[in-house]
């Protein structure tokens, strides 16, 4: 018979994991439980029991195949007989009373206890008599009873021992057994539940190691062991043997460390750091986040070293009671507790370390797999025996992100951030809606005050002309003469209703007015909710960013392994809140920042050494909320930028002349340029043709903006500027030759009237002066590179000016008008249209209208960028022609008196994209003509005042206007009426009804004649 303190591994495993079933069978348990207490007062079952009943047998059968199948017959037997019992109280004609609900609710202490000593005879012999209560349907009789005893002291493993094999650990690492590949025959369930936890698993993983070897306790092993074991059967269940070797290997140093109680030498603390590291970066390529790791051949094999090594001497190596326990810092290196540099913040990053990344979760939602709370985590908390009871330490604990234990998917969250913003601009549809009504009423308002005064005009004057003519005698039988009674006929009656009439509708009209201003602050207050339900399940995506610290530290440590330096990296803000799209994209424009900070700007430790340095480097990584904005400051204390080398690679690259003044900054921003590089040669950290120009063009494609400063000798600051999210934005609403656009409100100080200062000209540059204050100063159709605006041209005009602060400092912007300030919901421009530099994307207004939203620092900078570098082509830059406003888009003139036809083919005009003015006749044709000339008028024939052919002879007697292309709409067909058009020279000639788009080639076909 075996020895409970001798049983195999797997033997103790697999008991661990029946241990971990047995809560799960109190939940169909509980459910039944809770219907028999609430029908006791009842004289009947209740309706739910057969049910639950049922439920519960089924979870005894699986748990009792799973305990024969082990080698636990008398368990066996006894759930077998449970579940004949479950079957019988189906049939009890009442609630069952205390006693019987207490005998199932015992089951699964008895059968814990038991499987966590099979051995002891004392807990067999009372799982036997609770067998034997007489409340059951059916209890056991005393040769059961012995029967069944004699079984559980007598577990058979012999059957699953045999196919254990003895240790034939590897001794020689292949790329076979660190392969990612999956097996053909992969359940996709499976694969889901380990994608599921296998980010989460590597990250607590990698949380405990570190604290392990900076001076952590059993705990922290201990969480490293489980945490590894987990990972080992998720691995070995789906069928992907890197991570499966990797994790037992680990798993059994692992072991023999808690046994023995015994942190890791400075030698193996590397070795498992490493190993940490390449599991990491193991899960990350399975949930599609980047490569396999390039050195995970050589990670396994120098785990499979230190395992065999343990194999050899049955324990610990004897090295391992003379070393003290290893630290590392945060360059990876391991040194012994006594040579451990002081770090200042290595708690808080230690804290930041072991959180779970919420990030790669959220991206493995993406890619269809729902979080849920896997089996494993309840595993390591539910099991009786002492060492599962010991809990991981304060600082290890995971992040939620599901609600009352159901995950939400990132999908849905996205959804409903659609539909919230569509609910926004149709919110403020309505609400212009509701003011273009408002002003409606109004007018109606006024019109109705002069009907008003019109009727009682009216009333006055018949009052009037019936006391000054002479009224014939009617036979009245009255003793009242007309001067001492009024007399009122027909005529004086309908003036009174009349002013009556108007009366009543304008109190009408005030009530509507009244509602309309109702409806108004209740529109107010829904675009409020309306927001704040926004921000609500925006708040669903928003993540901490220490949840990307991890990744971010193990850069850093792969980064100096390779480069042999040594940088301590020190993260501030990390507790700040951001999108976890915006996360996302932040995680690779900062991980190439950091590896460019240790192998450029960071020094050797001899060469720092030789400059009074410390040896070990330092990078301060700060996160800041600035509004709607996220600034990301990464700080280094190395040598800085070296500006004579960029000078020296920007001037053979003939970007710029060799004479050419330029500033630090100046020669900071050539690094962004794209493919610069100062590096000759090809390094595995960089020199590959991409730098810092490709980090800033993934900033500025996510709306973001990059900055560089740098001292000589103290470091370089690199500053990265993302809005925190990118649904929705606070934007000023302007006016560009009648054209509505949205300003971002990122970057923009101030807004100030054009009398607050005054408009200079410094050199060759416009300058805007406030007091002793000087801005440069451009215009916003400038920057646009559209035509100027008749306010840009009316030099009696001041309009307003916006202070922009972008890189270069602060920017005076003059716009044709500010009109509001609103919110925006932002839509993306689509796949199809590139990024257009200074334009984030497109909002819709509340009339319908289609706008870009511009982001002005970026504007700026695009258009600084192609002034001063404009040599790289070798092609001056010269400004493109701007034409007049009133040119560059055809006018229309529509003439005709009839309502419904002008308006129509107004609106079909405007839609081709015209420019239209209408008149009701010829004659306020011509003289709309005399203070603007169209490029085309449609006219009808037959109108009051002047028709048509006498506006056509009209404008071919003059010269100025001869040459107008004038397109006759007429319902009249004969031959007649088309002669005499031809003759007055009408150049086209249409009848109604006629279809737009043989009215729209006609005028296509005049246009290319002129």
């Amino acid at each position: 018979m075996a020895n409970p303190e001798t049983l195999p591994t797997q033997i103790q495993e697999l008991i661990e994991v029946l241990l971990a079933e047995i809560p799960l069978l109190e939940e169909p348990l509980a459910a039944l439980l809770e219907v028999e207490i609430a029908a006791q007062d009842q004289n009947e079952p209740p309706k739910e029991r057969a049910s639950l009943c049922e439920v519960y047998a089924d979870s005894l059968d699986r748990f009792g195949d799973a305990s024969g199948s082990l080698g636990f017959t008398g368990l066996q037997q006894i759930t077998t007989w449970l579940r004949d019992n479950i079957v019988l109280l189906v049939d009890i004609p009442h609630p069952l009373n205390t006693t019987q609900m207490d005998l199932l609710g015992s089951w699964s202490g008895y059968a814990g206890a038991y499987l966590s000593m099979p051995y002891d005879s004392d807990i067999c012999q009372e799982f036997v008599t609770w067998l034997q209560a007489q409340d059951w349907p059916k209890p056991i009789d005393k040769s059961q009873a012995e029967a069944i005893g004699a079984l559980l002291l007598t577990p058979d493993f012999t059957s699953f021992l045999n196919d254990i094999p003895v240790n034939n650990r590897l001794k020689t690492a292949t790329a076979e057994h660190v392969s990612l590949e999956l097996p053909a025959d992969v359940q996709p369930e499976l694969l889901d539940a380990l994608l599921q936890e296998l980010p989460e698993q590597s990250q607590t993983f990698a949380a405990s190691m570190q604290n392990v070897i900076t001076g952590g306790s059993m705990d922290d092993l201990n969480v490293a062991k489980r945490t590894a074991h987990t990972l080992k059967g998720a691995a070995n269940t789906v069928g992907i043997k890197g991570v499966a070797n990797l994790t037992h290997n680990l798993e059994d140093i692992l072991d023999v460390l808690y046994a023995e109680q015994k942190l890791p030498t400075p030698e193996l603390a590397n070795t498992l750091m490493e190993a940490s590291d390449c599991l990491e970066i193991m899960s990350e390529a399975l949930c599609g986040l980047g490569p396999p790791p390039d050195s995970a051949q050589e990670v396994l094999q120098a785990i499979l070293d230190w395992a065999n090594k343990f194999d050899e001497f049955g324990g610990l190596p004897p090295e391992f009671n003379s070393s003290q326990p290893a630290s590392v810092t945060d360059n990876g290196q391991a040194t012994s507790s006594s040579n451990v540099h002081h770090q200042t913040s290595q708690d808080a990053n230690n804290q930041t370390k072991n959180n779970q990344n919420i990030v790669n979760q959220s991206i493995a939602n993406q890619n269809g797999t729902n979080p849920l709370a896997t089996p494993s985590q309840t595993t390591e908390l539910t099991t009786t025996t002492e060492h599962t009871k010991q809990k991981p330490p304060n600082d290890v604990h995971h992040t939620e992100t599901s609600t009352g234990g159901r995950a939400v998917s990132l999908g849905l969250v996205d959804e409903l951030l659609r539909l919230g913003g569509e609910s926004i601009i149709l919110g403020g549809q309505v609400h212009e809606q509701v003011r273009r009504v408002e002003h409606q009423v109004l007018a109606m308002q006024n019109e109705l005050e002069r009907l008003q005064k019109l009727g009682a005009d009216l009333e006055r004057l018949i009052d009037i002309k019936n006391f000054s003519v002479d009224r014939p005698k009617l036979e009245l039988q009255t003793e009242f003469d007309a001067l001492e009674m009024d007399q009122y006929n027909e005529l004086h009656s309908i003036g009174r209703m009349l002013v009556e009439t108007a009366t009543d509708a304008r109190q009408i009209g005030g009530i509507v007015t009244g509602q309309l201003l109702k409806l108004d602050q209740t529109l107010m207050t829904q675009g409020r909710l309306h927001r704040e339900t926004q921000e609500k399940v925006l708040s669903a995506r928003m993540v901490p960013i220490k949840t990307i610290t991890p990744r971010l530290q193990r850069g850093i440590r792969q980064t100096c392994r390779i480069t042999k330096k040594q940088v301590e990296l020190n993260i501030q803000g990390d507790e700040t809140l951001v999108d976890s799209e915006v996360l996302n994209g932040l995680i690779e424009p900062l991980m190439h920042i950091l590896r460019n900070a240790v192998d450029h700007g960071i020094e050797t430790p001899e060469i720092r050494a030789n400059m009074g340095k410390s040896a070990q480097g330092e990078i301060k990584l700060e996160f800041l909320r600035e509004g709607n904005h996220l600034l990301v400051r990464c700080t280094d204390n190395g040598s800085g930028l070296d500006f004579a080398a960029i000078r020296h690679s920007a001037e053979s690259k003939g970007l710029i002349q060799v004479e050419q003044s330029m500033t630090n900054d100046e020669l900071a921003n050539l690094v962004l340029l794209p493919g610069f590089s100062t590096r000759t040669e090809i390094t595995q950290v960089s020199g590959r043709g991409m730098g810092l120009d490709v980090v800033y063009a993934h900033v500025i494609s996510r709306g973001g903006n990059l900055t560089l400063s740098s001292q000589p000798g103290q470091g370089t600051t690199t500053e990265i500027q993302l809005p925190v999210s990118l649904i929705s934005t606070h934007a000023i609403l302007t006016r560009i030759n009648d054209q509505v656009m949205a300003l971002a409100d990122r970057g923009i100080e101030q807004i100030l009237h054009g009398e607050d200062g005054t408009v200079r000209i410094m050199g060759e540059k416009l300058v805007f002066q406030v007091e002793q204050r000087i801005y440069p100063l451009q215009d916003l159709e400038t920057l646009l590179r559209l035509p100027p605006s008749q306010s840009q041209k009316n030099k009696l005009q001041q309009p307003p000016i916006i202070l922009v602060r972008g890189r270069s400092g602060l920017t005076a912007i003059r716009v044709e008008a500010v009109l509001a300030g609103i919110d925006l919901v932002v839509k993306d421009l689509g796949q199809y249209i590139p990024h257009l530099p200074g334009i984030i994307g497109a909002t819709i207004l509340g009339d319908g209208t289609v706008t870009p939203v511009l982001d002005l620092p970026e504007l700026i900078s695009s258009n600084l960028q192609s002034a001063n570098y404009s040599t790289i082509t070798n092609v001056e830059t010269t400004a493109m022609p701007y034409q007049d406003s009133k040119s560059s888009i055809p006018v229309v003139l529509v003439v005709d008196d009839s309502l419904s036809a002008r308006r129509a083919l107004v609106q079909v005009m405007e839609d081709s994209g015209f420019r239209v003015k209408a008149a009701r006749d010829g004659l306020e044709a011509v003289s709309i003509v005399a203070e603007q000339r169209p490029d085309i008028v449609l006219a009808d024939m037959e109108m009051p005042r002047m028709n048509g052919i006498e506006l056509t002879a009209h404008l071919r007697a003059h010269p100025t206007t001869a040459d107008i292309p004038v397109i006759m709409i007429t319902s009249r067909s004969t031959s007649k009426h088309r002669q005499q058009a031809s003759v007055a020279g009408v150049n086209a000639y249409l009848t109604k009804p006629f279809m737009d788009d043989e009215l729209l080639e006609q005028v296509a076909v005049l246009q290319g004649n002129r």
